[in-house]
C-alpha cells in the first residue's frame, strides 16, 4: 500500500512488476480534497463529491456494483467543470481497483497508518530527523539499530500473542452538549430581547411574537437533529460511513432552524439513499 502518487507507484511497479498495488484511503481524500477545493463547485455539490468519494474509499460494505452508479453520479456533477471531470476519470475512475474498499478483500486494511507510524519512528527517533544523511551512515544505522531493534519487537508480539488480548476499538460518540449550548445561548439571548421589549413604551409586540416563533423554531431544530444524530449513531454500519454522516448532519445543523425543520425528513432520507442504508433501516 501506497500514496496515490504517480512518481511512487511507476518507482514501486517498476522494481517489483508482480506487487499489486493499493492506495491508502486517506491519501486518498487528501489528495482528491486538494484539488476539490480549486474549483468554484456549490456547497452543496462539494459535500455530495465528498461524501460520495469517502464511501467509496472507507465504505467496507460497499459492493462492486455499487460503483459505477456512485462514479456515475460524481460525474454528473464533475461535468461542470470538464478540467476536473478529465481528472476524476484519469485519476480516479481508472485506477478504482487501487483504492475503492469494495474491490479490496475485507482482510486488507483501507490505510497505511501502521506504517506511517512506523515510518516516523525511524525518521525522528533513529534518525534523529536528519536530512541528507550520508549513505553509508544510514546503512550502518540501519543494519546495526533499526533491523535488529524491529526484529526484536516483532519477535516479543509474536510470543505475546496468544496471551495478551487486542484492546477493544472504542467508537467515538458525537458530542452532546453543542445542540444543548447553542440553544441555551439563543433562550437567554431571545429572553434578554423580550426583556427589553416588554419594559419599552414602545409597542414592539409584533417583534415579540417573532421572536417567540424563532426560540420554537430554534428548539424545534435542535431536537431534531439531535434526534438524527442518535438515530444513525445506533446503527451497525462501518465508522468510516458513520462518522461522514454525522460530519453531514453537523453540517446541516448549521441552516437556519426553519431549514432544519421542514428539510429535517428529505435530508434524513437522502443520506439513507447515498450511503446504501436501506438494508440498516426501516423507517
Amino acid at each position: 500500500m501506497s500514496d496515490c502518487a504517480q512518481e511512487i507507484e511507476n518507482a514501486i511497479i517498476n522494481s517489483f512488476p508482480e506487487v499489486i498495488l493499493h492506495w491508502c484511503a486517506v491519501h486518498v481524500m487528501r489528495a482528491f480534497r486538494k484539488n476539490l477545493k480549486d474549483y468554484a463547485f456549490e456547497s452543496s455539490d462539494k459535500l455530495i463529491l465528498d461524501t460520495k468519494m469517502n464511501y467509496l474509499a472507507h465504505g467496507r460494505n460497499g459492493k462492486k456494483e455499487w460503483i459505477e452508479p456512485t462514479f456515475k453520479k460524481i460525474l454528473e456533477i464533475a461535468e461542470k467543470f470538464p478540467e476536473f471531470s478529465k481528472y476524476i476519470q484519469n485519476q480516479w475512475i481508472s485506477n478504482q481497483e487501487r483504492w475503492t474498499a469494495a474491490e479490496r478483500d475485507e482482510n486488507l486494511a483501507l490505510t497505511n497508518n501502521i506504517s506511517e507510524s512506523i515510518n516516523k519512528k525511524i525518521k525522528y527517533y533513529y534518525f534523529g530527523g536528519t536530512i541528507f544523511m550520508r549513505f553509508d551512515r544510514f546503512v550502518m544505522k540501519l543494519i546495526d539499530f533499526i533491523v535488529p531493534s524491529f526484529y526484536y519487537r516483532i519477535s516479543q508480539d509474536i510470543r505475546l500473542r496468544d496471551k495478551i488480548p487486542n484492546p477493544l476499538p472504542s467508537e467515538k460518540k458525537p458530542k452532546k452538549s453543542t445542540i444543548r449550548l447553542d440553544t441555551e445561548k439563543c433562550i437567554m439571548l431571545t429572553d434578554k430581547i423580550k426583556s427589553l421589549i416588554v419594559n419599552s413604551s414602545a409597542n414592539l409586540n409584533t417583534l415579540q411574537l417573532g421572536l417567540d416563533d424563532l426560540l420554537d423554531k430554534v428548539v424545534k431544530a435542535a431536537k431534531v437533529q439531535k434526534r438524527m444524530t442518535q438515530y444513525f449513531s445506533k446503527l451497525s454500519i462501518p465508522m468510516e460511513i458513520k462518522l461522514s454522516i454525522l460530519t453531514q448532519i453537523t453540517e446541516f445543523g448549521c441552516n437556519t432552524p426553519q431549514f432544519i425543520v421542514e428539510n429535517a425528513k428529505s435530508f434524513q432520507d437522502k443520506i439513507i439513499t447515498d450511503f446504501h442504508l436501506q438494508i440498516y433501516t426501516t423507517l
